[in-house]
């Protein structure tokens, strides 16, 4: 069974994706369906504010957001089957779909590069706690000083399997041509099929492994010694010293509702 969203309607998700004048029967209109089907990313929780209306937590930062976490990519999975020509063949969708993940994939990679860590924050840690817990550690953006407790390598791989996961349910919305069809009914026939299947098509088969994800490995090791100087190395480290204060003062399982604790007052959207 797909994780489905408990609170948020689709036509709130539609109108965050501005689909409010598109034919409902069009691809946008039958991928954005399936986006309610997706799981969140990691750390993020789907709760709701005392109005009854929904509201997204996080809940290693304490970020709340009116808006879906996903809604960026959402959107550009929207803009991209809205560019396809009107009924393209198979094959020709399923090109169109992975030169999207090309550059998704080479995106991803690119802001990863611009990480390090993760650092560990030593000042205020409990005795009780493991030294790799990961709400014990930091990232930090050289190229703006940013830091941060959310895992960046653990979002973008997450966010590439979910666009792979939402243009694989979009081909399935197309008939297979007559020489990727041509053999069924039979062991031998599906077997002989599968070997015709094009590669294109074969990156979003449901039994095939995902090509593009980025490499499971520890971010210090992309960045020079001169990156990290020619960054602020300050900024990272009074940062870090506030999270080191925040986890003295709190207990670090929970999230102060100043923070956005689940039940906490949210600004309305």
């Amino acid at each position: 069974m797909p994780w489905e969203s408990r609170h948020l309607q689709f036509a709130d998700l539609a109108r965050q994706l501005g689909l409010e004048d598109v034919d409902r029967g069009s691809l946008p209109w039958m991928v954005a369906h399936h986006m309610l089907e997706l799981p969140l990313p990691p750390e993020w929780s789907e709760e709701l504010d005392f109005s009854g209306q929904p509201y997204y937590f996080h809940s290693l930062t304490g970020d709340t957001s009116c808006s879906h976490p996903l809604l960026g990519m959402f959107k550009s999975i929207i803009a991209e089957v809205a560019a396809w020509p009107q009924e393209p063949r198979l094959e020709e969708a399923a090109a169109l779909a992975g030169r999207h993940l090309q550059r998704a994939h080479g995106f991803a990679f690119q802001e990863l590069l611009r990480w390090s860590g993760p650092h560990s924050i030593e000042a205020g840690r409990r005795p009780d706690r493991a030294a790799a817990d990961h709400r014990d550690v930091y990232f930090c953006n050289l190229a703006t000083g940013e830091c941060s407790r959310e895992n960046p390598h653990a979002m973008l791989d997450f966010e590439l399997r979910q666009r792979r996961s939402l243009l694989s349910r979009c081909l399935a919305a197309f008939p297979p041509s007559k020489s990727e069809g041509a053999s069924q009914g039979s062991t031998d026939a599906e077997e002989g099929s599968e070997r015709e299947m094009s590669p294109a098509i074969r990156v979003f088969a449901p039994d095939s492994k995902p090509h593009l994800v980025l490499p499971p490995r520890g971010l210090s090791g992309c960045l020079s010694q001169a990156s990290q100087r020619a960054y602020g190395d300050e900024s990272c480290k009074s940062q870090a010293s506030f999270y080191s204060a925040t986890s003295a003062e709190e207990d670090p399982e929970r999230p102060s509702l100043a923070s956005g604790e689940p039940g906490a007052f949210v600004t309305a959207c």
